[in-house]
């Protein structure tokens, strides 16, 4: 677990962070969302030790070891990978390199140079290099950036994969979707304060303009006879959408298609509601 209370930080007499404090448990993902300048990658720098705080703490477990990765990827072109990492090994330790390329799927083209390389493979690498501290906690900043659509699901995969073994995560994005794919929680960055520190689910269920709900036997269903004192329209054959309605209404609206026989397929809240908020947050809307 990391918490930090009422951190600050400036420079020069400049104040970047102005009295941050949260906390982030043991498997979970949380996202840090912010415009450029606003103090991310600053917040980034006091959570691994590589600048201190100029008031407030920032307090870690004693098992929890951090790693970083950085949206620069910082790698030696003309290296292969096992060159790349050996760099930041000593000899004894270098085992390892075998276990983090074979896990980020890189181990048969190890000897190649990294020039070589697609985007999406020194992606892999900078990830391989995080993982030689064997850390619980990565920080990842813009990971997704300038991913094609297959090695943006890797990472998805991946990062997931690593969260169901216990580990935690804070990624930073300026791409919303990634963000709600991902994380469990949305810490929220203006003039270097937390403005929004929520669950995602949460968020969206106050955000969100409608609800959406798949119904594939549509055809079989009389949705009026359950939505009749609601605002709805239905999208297609497959596909109806209620608007301005509480989780506690719609669990009845849910109770009462099932009860008409509806097969409800998927249920979905207005995905730009995250986006709308964040930009309402930020005054752009």
């Amino acid at each position: 677990m990391i918490t930090a209370k009422d951190v600050h930080k400036s420079f020069k007499n400049k104040n970047v962070i102005n009295g941050i404090s949260f906390t982030i448990g043991k498997g979970e993902i949380v996202g840090l969302l912010g415009p450029n300048g606003v103090g991310k990658t600053t917040l980034i720098k006091l959570l691994c030790d590589i600048n201190k705080p100029t008031a407030g703490t920032i307090t870690k477990d004693d098992d929890d070891t951090l790693a970083v990765m950085f949206d620069f990827n910082g790698l030696y072109n003309s290296f292969n990978a096992i060159d790349n990492l050996s760099i930041y090994l000593k000899d004894d330790d270098k085992e390892i390199i075998e276990e983090v390329l074979k896990k980020v799927k890189l181990w048969d083209d190890r000897f190649r140079r990294v020039d070589t390389y697609s985007k999406g493979m020194q992606r892999k690498l900078t990830i391989a290099r995080a993982l030689l501290k064997k850390p619980n906690v990565l920080i990842l900043d813009e990971p997704f950036d300038g991913l094609d659509i297959e090695s943006r699901r890797y990472w998805m995969d991946f990062l997931m994969k690593w969260k169901q073994e216990g580990n935690s995560l804070i990624i930073t994005s300026h791409i919303m979707s990634d963000i709600e794919e991902l994380c469990d929680r949305l810490i929220v960055l203006k003039e270097g304060k937390i403005i929004v520190d929520r669950r995602i689910s949460e968020l969206k269920q106050e955000h969100s303009d409608y609800v959406s709900v798949r119904v594939p036997n549509m055809s079989e269903v009389r949705p009026d006879s359950v939505l009749g004192g609601y605002e709805y329209s239905i999208c297609s054959d497959t596909e109806l959408r209620i608007k301005n309605i509480s989780l506690q209404k719609l669990q009845t609206v849910i109770r009462g298609l099932l009860d008409a026989g509806a097969v409800i397929e998927e249920i979905t809240y207005d995905k730009d509601s995250l986006t709308k908020m964040y930009l309402e947050m930020m005054g752009e809307i």
